[in-house]
């Protein structure tokens, strides 16, 4: 006679981005420290069963020498010690390589045993609880449709078709807008696929903004790094029940997140502008961050010193727009920056699949090549 699973909790939480630029590190890891009590045992998270970091800890190559490593190596040591002293099972989801570039994983690493893994590629788990756990890193591969092949073939091997639960880093194509470069449309999961393999919920971090798509949670980022994110941030906690009975989900705000707002002058009437920001900044806490974006030669820009005198509790900064773009529709510009892009052993498969992927190779030469690719990292 087949065992009864029992209920199980699990905290899901990611795109933490530490050792961010404009959002200190000290800050987001004492915002990480409310939202488990101080890792108090009399802290409702003590209850859980798992802890998923969804990936995406790091949000750039840190030195050593950096002040935010020994920051960020004492959090990961309070978290461990957490999870051990609850008897919670503690998971690490490799993300974006462009943002964790294989820290997440040696930052862990002093601690791994089994109650504490990172995963590195698509795999089912078994955890001690009896539920299955489906895990897909980014980039694992950079290809949506082989990823959903080799979830396939393990799901064969294990003789499944479905999984209890999933945790994935990436992205669902109706959490992008359609028009995307093609190249990022080969990465993008299809939530339906998705769906049929999984009995329960489906989390998956990478893309900001929380979301909530049938059994599919996107917590969004842990906290604020960038203006127009101004919506709450945090994470989620899952209450799975195999039987259906007691399914849910509650979003868990980090009610300390860093504030970025951004202000768009619809006038040119100095005193109008001034107005509006007078409102708009009420109330803000020190050191807030503040975007002023109006078209060029805005006659608040003319002398923009004096508005920071004005607002000098504040981080003030202006944003040029398009002239004849000073409304909504502006704040869908894309801005491109330069990424470094380190080349190394483990990730070096991962970019000749994205090559191949973007040149529309068959799904059965990509597996094939992936398969080569294994044996030559062996």
């Amino acid at each position: 006679m087949t065992e009864l699973l029992k209920v199980l909790r699990y905290f899901v939480f990611g795109d933490v981005h530490l050792h961010h630029q404009h959002t200190p590190t000290l800050f987001t890891i004492n915002n990480l420290g409310t939202m488990f009590d101080n890792y108090s045992s009399k802290s409702p998270m003590a209850e859980l069963d798992l802890i998923i970091l969804n990936g995406d800890l790091f949000h750039r190559l840190m030195y050593y020498n950096h002040e935010d490593t020994s920051i960020i190596s004492n959090w990961a040591k309070c978290l461990v010690s957490f999870c051990k002293t609850n008897k919670i099972e503690l998971r690490i989801l490799k993300g974006t390589p462009s943002h964790d570039y294989d820290q997440l994983e040696r930052l862990f690493e002093p601690y791994f045993c089994n109650s504490v893994r990172y995963i590195c590629n698509i795999e089912v788990e078994i955890l001690p609880t009896g539920h299955s756990l489906l895990y897909i890193p980014d980039e694992a591969p950079a290809n949506a449709a082989l990823a959903l092949s080799i979830v396939d073939e393990i799901f064969q091997q294990k003789g499944i078709s479905k999984v209890d639960i999933a945790t994935m880093h990436g992205a669902f194509d109706y959490q992008l807008p359609k028009n995307v470069p093609e190249g990022t449309k080969l990465k993008l999961h299809d939530p339906e696929e998705y769906l049929k393999r999984v009995k329960g919920f489906i989390s998956i971090n990478h893309i900001h903004t929380a979301s909530v798509y049938k059994r599919i949670v996107a917590p969004g980022s842990f906290d604020r790094t960038a203006f127009g994110e101004e919506e709450p941030k945090g994470g989620v906690v899952f209450t799975y029940d195999p039987n259906g009975e007691d399914t849910h989900f509650e979003f868990i705000e980090n009610k300390n997140a860093h504030t970025y707002k951004r202000i768009v002058l619809k006038t040119t009437d100095p005193v109008a502008c001034i107005e509006l920001i007078d409102k708009e900044v009420a109330g803000l806490r020190d050191n807030s961050k503040v975007q002023i974006r109006g078209p060029k030669g805005h006659p608040l820009f003319t002398n923009f010193e004096q508005i920071q005198l004005r607002y000098v509790h504040l981080r003030m900064d202006k944003d040029i727009a398009s002239s004849n773009v000073i409304n909504e529709q502006a704040l869908q510009e894309v801005t491109a920056t330069y990424t470094p892009l380190y080349i190394h052993k483990d990730n070096i498969a991962s970019l000749l699949l994205e090559q191949l992927s973007i040149k529309n190779v068959d799904i059965a030469v990509l597996n094939k090549a992936n398969e080569l690719l294994k044996e030559l990292r062996c």
